[in-house]
């Protein structure tokens, strides 16, 4: 279970990747990147939720 001290740690690394998402050129490292973005996106609204 997430604890509620973990999400500005999921929050400072969704904001990393996405920094980096912008910078890369290559195109499968940027889908692997998008995908651990919205990951973190869907985390981060299901613990909104509960």
């Amino acid at each position: 279970m997430l604890k509620k001290s973990e999400i500005p740690i999921f929050e400072k690394e969704f904001k990393r990747l996405s920094m980096d998402y912008e910078r890369c050129t290559d195109a499968s490292i940027k889908n692997i990147i998008k995908q651990d973005i919205l990951l973190i996106t869907k985390v981060l609204e299901i613990k909104r939720f509960l």
